[in-house]
C-alpha cells in the first residue's frame, strides 16, 4: 500500500522488514520496490542474490528481467527472457526478434504473442497495457489503462510507480486516469 501512496522510503523499509522476518513469503518484494524507486543497480543486486537462492521462482526471474529492462541492459534482459521461455523455438524467436530489431523487436514480438493469447482467454487489460507501452504504442496503452479502470483491476494502485508508463504521465489522458482510480497526481 506505501507504493501505491509514492511513500517509497517507507515502502523499502517495510519490505525489508518483512523480508528479513519471512524471506520466502514474497522474495522479489524487496527488488520490487526497488524497481518501482528506479534504483534499478539495486534492484539486480537483490534480485540476482534472491535467483541464486531460488533459480525456479518465476516471479523473481521476471522481476529480475524488468529491472535488466529498465536499467538499459538489453542484452542481459534478452538473456534472461530467454532462459525463462517455454521452449527452444521461443528462444530462437527472442533471439531473432532481438538481432534483427533489438528491444522494439523483442516488444513487438511479445505483443503479438500476448495478443494471440487473449483472443482464445481473458487477458488482463493492465497485462495488455504493459505490453503496448514495452512497444511504445501510447495510444493503446492508454486504452488499455482505461480499460482497465472500467473492469476494477486492482494493481492499477501501484499504477504511478510502474516504470513501463512512464512516457505517458505527461499526458491528459494518463491524468485523468489517474484521477479516476483516485490517487493524488504526483508527476
Amino acid at each position: 500500500m506505501l507504493l501505491a501512496v509514492n511513500r517509497l522510503d517507507e515502502a523499502l523499509r517495510e519490505q525489508t522488514r518483512a523480508s528479513e522476518l519471512d524471506p520466502f513469503e514474497r522474495p522479489g518484494g524487496v527488488g520490487t520496490v526497488l524497481i518501482h524507486r528506479r534504483q534499478y543497480d539495486a534492484a539486480i543486486r537483490e534480485l540476482r542474490f534472491r535467483k541464486d537462492a531460488r533459480p525456479q521462482d518465476g516471479a523473481v526471474r521476471d522481476r529480475l528481467a524488468d529491472a535488466y529492462l529498465y536499467s538499459g541492459r538489453a542484452s542481459d534482459y534478452v538473456n534472461e527472457i530467454m532462459n525463462a521461455a517455454a521452449d527452444k523455438e521461443s528462444r530462437a524467436a527472442i533471439a531473432a526478434a532481438f538481432a534483427h530489431k533489438a528491444l522494439k523487436g523483442v516488444a513487438a514480438l511479445q505483443l503479438d504473442g500476448i495478443r494471440r493469447v487473449a483472443e482464445h482467454r481473458y487477458v488482463s487489460p493492465l497485462a495488455l497495457a504493459h505490453y503496448y507501452a514495452r512497444a511504445g504504442q501510447p495510444n493503446e496503452t492508454l486504452s488499455q489503462l482505461e480499460a482497465a479502470v472500467t473492469e476494477r483491476i486492482p494493481f492499477l494502485i501501484f499504477l504511478q510507480t510502474e516504470p513501463d508508463f512512464d512516457f505517458v504521465h505527461d499526458t491528459d489522458r494518463y491524468r485523468a486516469i489517474v484521477q479516476r482510480i483516485g490517487l493524488p497526481i504526483d508527476h
